[in-house]
């Protein structure tokens, strides 16, 4: 999971291993070339990267820092370049390509967790029983040997559909994703975002106006009340300290709440029950 950190390592542990070594075969390494190797290491993360999902374990959970390491890390990250150029590199371009059924993620609206990920519904099934096939969802399956046997039969043509859309991503993007994958993956934060079940079923109602506010504490016992679990007013407001729509937690102070005269909370929505 720690792809860039292993990368790093991996690389300057590769090249410092031959610098040489001296009395008692205790090994030597010189600083320099270990310190050249991790900024050129890092300078080499700079760029696109794809990665693509499928029949992932249930159980599995990928959290906002697990899958921005997968994805490319933060937005930039300064690297120092044969011990003179200092360059900021972007790192942000990195593309998850989830397949089928992607819910394994600890669901984020942050933008940065957003512009990585593109989901593609498999609406689609497949079954042995034909009164179930109607060609249009549901379509007949096949042995695991004639399914093999049909993909073997095809495999450098799938190989080089998939080298020609690599090949495009790295030089060009996503810039024209299909709408049927914008739609999934708008459908997946939908649907998947405990924060948007909570402020859609809480008694509490979005008015805009900033005179309206409720306080964390608020918000917090009521998460609970709704069997969203236990947590904290800090916690809470961490956790919606990283959403970019209208549950955003901006650290504002208000005025009046069920518990306290003055407290910090997010302005724009109030109670519909006292």
């Amino acid at each position: 999971m720690n792809c860039p950190k292993a990368l790093l390592f991996d690389h300057a542990d590769s090249s410092s291993s031959s610098s040489g070594s001296s009395g008692g075969g205790r090994r030597t390494c010189d600083f320099g070339l270990r310190q050249d190797s991790l900024a050129r290491a890092a300078n080499e993360l700079e760029g696109r990267r794809l990665a693509v999902c499928d029949e992932v374990g249930q159980g599995l959970c990928l959290n906002d820092e697990k899958f921005k390491q997968i994805t490319g890390g933060g937005d930039t990250m300064a690297a120092r370049r044969l011990h003179q150029d200092s360059r900021t590199i972007d790192t942000s371009q990195g593309k998850l390509l989830a397949l089928a059924n992607p819910p394994f993620f600890e669901v984020s609206s942050s933008e940065a967790f957003r512009r990585r990920l593109a989901v593609v519904a498999m609406s689609c099934r497949f079954s042995f029983v034909a009164s179930e096939v109607d060609d249009k969802k549901v379509f007949p399956a096949q042995e695991p040997a004639e399914l093999d046997a049909m993909l073997d039969s095809s495999a450098e043509e799938f190989f080089a559909w998939c080298v020609q859309g690599s090949v495009r991503y790295y030089s060009e993007g996503i810039a024209d994703e299909p709408p049927a994958v914008l739609e999934a993956t708008a459908a997946f934060f939908s649907q998947e975002d405990p924060v948007l079940q909570f402020f859609d079923q809480a008694p509490i109602e979005y008015t805009g106006s900033l005179e309206d506010g409720v306080s964390l504490k608020d918000l917090a016992e009521l998460w609970a009340e709704e069997g969203f679990g236990r947590t904290t007013s800090r916690a809470l407001g961490k956790k919606l300290r990283m959403r970019t729509d209208a549950c955003k937690y901006k650290g504002d102070i208000l005025s009046g709440g069920r518990s306290q005269s003055k407290a910090r909370g997010i302005k724009g929505w109030r109670l519909t029950r006292n």
